[in-house]
Order: C-alpha cells, then sequence, then structure tokens
C-alpha cells in the first residue's frame, strides 16, 4: 500500500531549480511523486529570444499560464500570441513550442498531468545528451494565428 500524499507549501522562490535546454531555468514546484504521478506542476523563467524547438508530450497534457512577458506559442500548425494573463491547454500528441518575443524575461507556470517530467529535465541537468532540443535562436518568429 502506498503512502498517502501529504499536503505541503513553497514560499517564493522555493523549490529544486535547475536549467532547462531552451535557456532559463525551471523550478519544480510539485514533483510528479509529491501528487501519486496525477500532476507536476513546474515554474519556468524563460529569456528574451529563448525557447524550446517543436515537441511533443506523449504521455501527458500540458497547460500554460503565463505569469510575466509575452510568447507566442505553436500549436501544431497555428500561433497565438501569449501576453501575461494567458492560459493555454495543450493536448497530448500535439507538436508545440513557444518563445518569448519580449524584451525581458519572460516566466510561466506549467502543470503536467499524469506527472513525472522532472526526470527529462533532471537527466538534462545532468549531462544526459538524449532528447536535448537546444534554444530556439533568438531571431526566429513563429507565424502568428490569424483565425
Amino acid at each position: 500500500m502506498s503512502e498517502p500524499v501529504q499536503p505541503f507549501s513553497l514560499a517564493p522562490g522555493e523549490g529544486r531549480v535547475l536549467p532547462t535546454p531552451a535557456g532559463g531555468q525551471v523550478t519544480f514546484k510539485v514533483r510528479g511523486e509529491e501528487s501519486s504521478g496525477t500532476v507536476s506542476v513546474l515554474e519556468f523563467e524563460v529569456p528574451a529570444g529563448a525557447g524550446p524547438r517543436l515537441h511533443v508530450h506523449e504521455e501527458a497534457e500540458e497547460c500554460i499560464y503565463v505569469l510575466h512577458g509575452a510568447l507566442r506559442i505553436q500549436l501544431g500548425d497555428e500561433a497565438h500570441d501569449a501576453p501575461a494573463g494567458s492560459c493555454v491547454f495543450i493536448p497530448r500528441g500535439l507538436p508545440h513550442r513557444f518563445l518569448n518575443v519580449g524584451e525581458e524575461r519572460a516566466s510561466l507556470l506549467a502543470v503536467y498531468t499524469p506527472g513525472g517530467i522532472e526526470e527529462f529535465f533532471e537527466n538534462f541537468a545532468a549531462g544526459d545528451a538524449a532528447g536535448r532540443g537546444g534554444a530556439a535562436p533568438g531571431d526566429e518568429r513563429l507565424p502568428r494565428h490569424t483565425g
């Protein structure tokens, strides 16, 4: 029988911080194992002009809430402007990426369900090149959604 999930609280700035393949950093706020695998919550800091390459999560849905800055988020073949306060849901299996199109750092909260994506970032931080996407070039512009 597994241990029951325990409540906890993190103060601002708390959580494990690691670098990301796209530049910037990720802070683990809720790890998958802390929620019996139901959810992972990560806070990302993204430098101006940076963002991950096009990628797919086959095993999890992702929800992004933009806390600060301005992103352009590609969802399949469409791109959407996502200023602070925007919320974007990404179903599993959908190719997606985002780019910080602002002149300052951006921050976002990403929720993954089920949880467990932390291992990807831990492997990257440990020097595992497998799956390393790299940062999108700073001058790359994602197409704008027009419809």
